[in-house]
């Protein structure tokens, strides 16, 4: 081994192991044609644009759910202004009734106890399992519907006729929370718009839609169930030809009958029609308040 001279240092050297490759993509890049070049940038500008439209979606998306969060609230809350005035109502049938009947358990004859109770069920009924009449201990004198409870059934241990017996003032008893009180029903898939915010893909009649035979036996099992209210809906519920037949059902039934429509094939006389087979009110969505804006976004 030969010594180094002072002043000089040990060459340093490097071998690339066998089977490595450096790669310039640069280089590669200025070694493509015309063509490869323009196939690429158009496949990276497609993936970018798909990349944004993808964002465009999911924000479309929630703001679809806010949409129709937002329709429904305003149907509950037009629900609960209904349910309101009922209980207001029935509360001023009763007091009234006291004009026309003593309401003495004693009495010889509950004629007209009977007569005004069965009013007052009648002006409440839809939002009420039954109307009762005590005595002063909390037992049944009289129920409507006739023979809900049974004659003497003692119902001082309920909390609202404890209320009532010891206040000496009028109540109501707590919802129950164990049905459900109120029931969306999507009647069709058919629809006559096209809206960007539509989570069915509402447009063609859907193979599985139920027949009125068996829309009315849903509407049993939900009267069953306990359900009071029940919201029509699609889809455009009025693009089916039995719709009103299923709201007069409903109602028949004693259901709450709320209609929810685009509006587009509402006119005087279908309004009168579904008045009269006793729907109780219609949602109807208006989405902005420039009609360019709107029909754009309805599909119209």
């Amino acid at each position: 081994m030969r010594p180094l001279d002072q002043g000089t240092r040990p060459e340093a050297r490097y071998r690339r192991p066998r089977g490595w490759s450096v790669v310039n993509p640069l280089g590669k890049w200025r070694r493509l044609n015309l063509w490869p070049r323009l196939v690429l940038v158009v496949t990276l500008g497609f993936l970018l644009l798909f990349g944004i439209f993808s964002l465009l979606s999911l924000k479309a998306v929630d703001d679809s759910t806010s949409r129709i969060v937002q329709e429904r609230l305003v149907i509950a809350q037009m629900a609960a202004r209904e349910v309101d005035a009922l209980v207001e109502r029935g509360f001023f049938e009763l007091e009234k009734a006291t004009e026309f009947a003593a309401f003495e358990p004693q009495a010889p004859s509950l004629a007209d106890e009977f007569h005004m109770l069965a009013h007052s069920y009648g002006r409440v009924g839809t939002l009420s399992l039954g109307v009762y009449f005590l005595d002063a201990d909390g037992r049944v004198v009289m129920s409507e519907p006739r023979g809900k409870l049974q004659q003497g059934t003692d119902l001082f241990g309920e909390p609202h006729i404890q209320r009532v017996m010891e206040t000496n003032s009028r109540s109501v008893s707590d919802p129950f929370v164990d049905r459900p009180e109120l029931v969306s029903w999507n009647v069709t898939n058919r629809c006559d718009l096209s809206c960007d915010h539509c989570y069915l893909g509402a447009g063609e009649r859907a193979e599985a839609e139920l027949s009125f035979q068996e829309g009315c036996r849903l509407i049993d099992q939900l009267v069953d169930a306990g359900t009071h209210m029940l919201i029509l809906t699609g889809g455009e519920p009025l693009m089916r030809r039995d719709i009103v037949g299923l709201a007069a059902y409903a109602s028949s039934r004693g259901l709450l009958v709320v209609l929810g429509t685009n509006g587009m094939l509402l006119s005087p006389s279908k309004v009168r029609e579904l008045k009269a087979a006793g729907v109780a009110g219609a949602g109807i969505s208006l989405d902005s308040l420039h009609p360019e804006k709107h029909d754009g976004f309805r599909g119209v």
